[in-house]
């Protein structure tokens, strides 16, 4: 390697390394080149293209059975056993039947598995999700005469409110007494509804990942969907208080929404049923001290949770069953669930227009949660995962899902802890679950048909406690950023006052805001070398820092931009009119004898000494700036000249690749006539001005090479 000539070192400009090493400009794509190399496309393009669509195509062929498969089938199955519960209780949140929660539990993680990359978070129903599209539904006022035939398959279903058909079921035209219909449709519109809510999420999130779209996770930060997801779980457990205590609540949301249920709950409070607030009783009970022993013993449970969820649901199914809770003490039991596979159902489109708002908020929440959790496990693995593949395999899980009477669902945290902490290494654990849940769609659905209602209620609940517990990090964030705090606390006040959709919105639009407010509150900081070294520090933190006479580093800790314009134009020549120069001994003696009157000599001494000096050169540490638009460029250019004008030269450092080009187009660098110079470091350009200074006042300069 050239090395650099040290007898130049105190000149070497950004311009002369770039020479001296053979810079090589990155060539920049035009609109024309890109849209020829994207029709343009030969054998291994093509086949590139296809693996990279079809992930499961690269990493199942090489998939190490003797070391992966044990734990992959204990993971598959263990996950299976939380889907099972979860599904029927999830179903019912999004204003549907239980049996539509097991229809997603099957489709969405066997599509996931095939277009996916993450290897560990569990796809299927979510609770935010499932509240979303109950909230949808409930919302969602139109005339069900212009939407709905009444000669289709689903409005003579409707007539004798029945769920739609399915195949291989003998009882499809059976009533469904026992779960009543949320809002003002029935069943069967109810799930016309969310399946074409469904397809519609999953249309646009398939367009955003065919557009490479996947930026658009960072509109939700972490602080926004911890504060959203929060919460959305207190959402959940008011929607559960009517199947706990068997007071007939209708779904209120919007503004004020969550406060009106509650008060509709304590007004009605002569209602309730005991023999539901019994039952919820029990499970509770059986299933807190059992996710109590599940999280804080998982390594002696060999990361292999103890079921709690599935004995809820068999031991409920079977003490309905052989006591006739539904007929003795009127509980609400499921009804019957169908057995077979559903028959796959078009969307109506008709119902798209109204949706759409919804579709919006509901993908992008269900985006953001899973790919955060991707990120989270595929860095704790060792491996990356594609926003926008992500995006491309969430659409397709959604449209699958809604074409076969599913329902829009996600990556559950908990769910995706278990499947990985009990062994999973890969999506063939959702392979085995899947193949459980077919097992269970087959055979084992009509035997739930006695479950209680209360006991899903309860299974809900209890799965809530990692979203609720997302409370403790409001003391860190306190501590680490105020905004942060700030954007949480407000984002989870806004989905309690305003509702979950407009909630969602408001807290996105604050979070930008906040976003605006730290870019525009960039500071102006000094430098000063450390003693010793070429390192160069606030001179407010250290004490041992030298600053060089007649030289001022400046560190203007935010990329010029046009939110920090008036940051940065604060930096005139009144800035550098004096300065008093005060070596790291000198300014001991004067701390030490600022409570001292009787040293006031002392001061003035040291005062004098160090004889004020005029500013000549102004120095910018750069290396804070990642970005510049036009109007920082503008502002800065306008900083300068004025500098000049006050005979101040200005020197740029440590500028990175992106804003040294565009600085260069804007013709502020990288010629004779430009405005500035851009030196590597700060040491090289604090060389270069303290030869330029030595050469000013005619001295002999002390070394060409001390950078401080």
């Amino acid at each position: 390697m050239e090395s650099v000539d040290r007898s130049d070192e105190s000149s070497v400009t950004e311009n002369d390394l770039r020479v001296r090493y053979g810079y090589k400009p990155k060539k920049r794509k035009t609109l024309k080149k890109n849209i020829k190399n994207a029709v343009q496309c030969n054998v291994p393009c093509m086949k590139n293209k296809l693996f990279n669509l079809i992930p499961i195509l690269t990493w199942l062929p090489k998939y190490p059975f003797m070391e992966y498969a044990l734990g992959d089938l204990i993971s598959g199955i263990t996950t299976a056993i939380v889907r099972i519960p979860q599904g029927l209780a999830y179903g019912l949140l999004a204003g549907l039947l239980p049996i539509n929660g097991l229809y997603t539990g099957f489709f969405s993680p066997l599509v996931y598995t095939i277009f996916g990359t993450s290897r560990h978070i569990s796809v299927g129903v979510f609770s935010v999700i499932s509240l979303m599209l109950g909230n949808a539904l409930d919302n969602l006022e139109i005339d069900a005469s212009v939407y709905f035939d009444d000669n289709s398959p689903s409005s003579r279903a409707t007539s004798n409110n029945t769920i739609l058909s399915h195949s291989n079921i003998s009882d499809a035209n059976s009533t469904l007494p026992n779960v009543e219909n949320i809002g003002r449709y029935t069943n069967a519109q109810n799930l016309t509804i969310i399946l074409s809510l469904t397809v519609l999420i999953g249309l646009i999130l398939l367009i955003l990942g065919i557009c490479r779209l996947g930026i658009v996770a960072m509109f939700l930060s972490d602080p926004v969907v911890s504060g959203f997801t929060t919460a959305a779980a207190i959402y959940v457990v008011t929607a559960q208080m009517k199947y706990i205590t068997g007071i007939p609540l209708q779904r209120k949301s919007g503004i004020f929404g969550l406060i009106s249920t509650y008060i509709d709950l304590f007004s009605r409070i002569s209602e309730i049923q005991w023999s539901a607030i019994i039952t919820s009783a029990i499970c509770l009970l059986i299933l807190v001290p059992i996710k109590y022993v599940n999280r804080n013993y998982s390594e002696k449970l060999k990361n292999i949770p103890i079921p709690g969820e599935l004995m809820i649901v068999i031991l409920g199914t079977g003490i309905s069953y052989g006591a006739k809770l539904s007929e003795t003490y009127s509980i609400k039991i499921i009804g019957s669930v169908p057995k077979g596979m559903p028959s796959p159902m078009l969307p109506n489109i008709s119902l798209w227009p109204v949706l759409i708002g919804d579709a919006i908020s509901i993908a992008i929440v269900t985006f953001a949660v899973a790919v955060s959790m991707g990120k989270l496990f595929a860095k704790k693995h060792g491996y990356n995962i594609d926003p926008n593949q992500e995006l491309i395999a969430l659409g397709l899980c959604q449209i699958t899902s809604g074409s076969f009477q599913g329902h829009s669902g996600g990556g559950a945290l908990a769910r995706s802890v278990v499947q990985e902490s009990s062994g999973g290494n890969t999506q063939v654990a959702a392979l085995v679950s899947c193949s459980v849940m077919l097992l269970v769609l087959l055979v084992i659905g009509p035997v739930f048909k006695s479950l209680p209602v209360a006991c899903l209620a309860c299974i809900i609940l209890a799965n809530l406690h990692s979203l609720l517990l997302q409370f403790n990090k409001l003391p860190r964030l306190w501590k680490v950023d105020k905004y942060d705090f700030s954007v949480w606390l407000m984002t989870f006040i806004f989905v309690i006052i305003l509702g979950v959709d407009l909630g969602l919105y408001a807290g996105v639009i604050f979070s930008l805001c906040c976003g605006g407010l730290r870019q525009s509150g960039a500071k102006v900081k000094f430098l000063g070398g450390l003693e010793g070294t070429d390192i160069y520090r606030d001179i407010e933190y250290y004490q041992n820092v030298h600053e060089v006479p007649g030289i001022k580093i400046i560190e203007f800790t935010q990329s010029p931009t046009y939110a920090n314009k008036s940051s940065l134009q604060k930096i005139t020549p009144t800035y550098f009119e004096h300065e008093v120069n005060i070596s790291p001994t000198d300014k001991s003696l004067l701390s030490k004898s600022n409570d001292d009157i009787e040293n006031c000599d002392i001061q003035q001494q040291i005062l004098t000494k160090n004889v004020t000096t005029k500013i000549k050169y102004i120095i910018f540490d750069c290396s804070h700036w990642n970005m510049i638009d036009t109007v920082g460029m503008s502002t800065l250019l306008q900083v300068i000249t004025d500098l000049k004008l006050a005979e101040k030269e200005v020197f740029l450092t440590s500028v990175c690749e992106d804003v040294h080009m565009k600085l260069s187009l804007y013709g502020m660098v990288d010629d004779e006539k430009s405005a500035v110079k851009v030196f590597p470091t700060v040491s090289l350009a604090v060389a270069a001005a303290k030869l330029l200074l030595e050469m000013e006042s005619n001295a002999e300069p002390e070394s060409r090479y001390s950078f401080i």
